[in-house]
């Protein structure tokens, strides 16, 4: 059992250093929770295998492996469909999110970093290293301004956009005269840009608050 100990502890720093390691790649989240499931019916298996070889006396019937097996099912078999489903879980939400990128960048021609984070309702940086995976597995184009990083340190201001600066800037915005057509309108929640008939109101397709024109 000593070695069994060892085992134990070798695949806990393990799955620690894992989740250190992957804290910055969304990704790779979901890898990590199947692991620590690997790693708890790796060493239920062994502790069957060990247990029924050194000690043959104890488990001579049938009966005995049952109980013993189903003692470790409850000790690691439980644990391991637990992090089993939530890796899977978490692999169905980011499919999810990255089809919603995918749909912003390339359907919808969005291309400003921070209006993305917006509608995603995610921070700028978390949104940055989505956006970064993607570009680098080449779902979608590097569309994006230089410089930009998920590597930055970005303060709780920049993370968000500041709604009330661009409900002051638009509404500087005047018209000399009102235009027989549909006109621009930028949605004061988002910052996306969609045409809206004078004197008439809509609601913004990207993030569904309501447009005046």
């Amino acid at each position: 059992m000593v070695v069994i100990s060892w085992m134990i502890v070798i695949l806990f720093f393990i799955s620690i250093y894992r989740f250190l390691a992957h804290r910055k790649t969304n990704h790779q989240r979901a890898s990590d929770y199947a692991f620590v499931g690997h790693a708890f019916l790796f060493i239920g298996a062994c502790m069957y295998a060990v247990g029924a070889s050194t000690d043959p006396e104890v488990y001579k019937t049938s009966s005995d492996h049952v109980g013993y097996i189903g003692g470790l099912v409850i000790l690691f078999g439980f644990p391991a469909v637990f992090f089993y489903v939530f890796a899977k879980s978490r692999q169905r939400k980011m499919r999810d999110r990255y089809k919603a990128y995918y749909q912003l960048v390339i359907d919808k021609g969005m291309s400003e970093v921070d209006q993305i984070a917006v509608v995603m309702r995610l921070s700028r940086k978390e949104t940055m290293q989505d956006l970064e995976y993607l570009i680098a597995t080449g779902i979608i184009p590097d569309l994006f301004e230089e410089g930009y990083s998920a590597e930055e340190e970005c303060s709780d201001e920049e993370d968000y956009v500041d709604e009330e600066e661009y409900d002051e800037e638009y509404d500087e915005e005047v018209y000399d005269e009102e235009p027989e057509g549909p006109v621009p309108v930028v949605c004061s929640g988002c910052g996306a840009t969609s045409t809206v008939n004078p004197g008439k109101r809509r609601t913004c397709e990207y993030c569904g608050r309501a447009l005046a024109g």
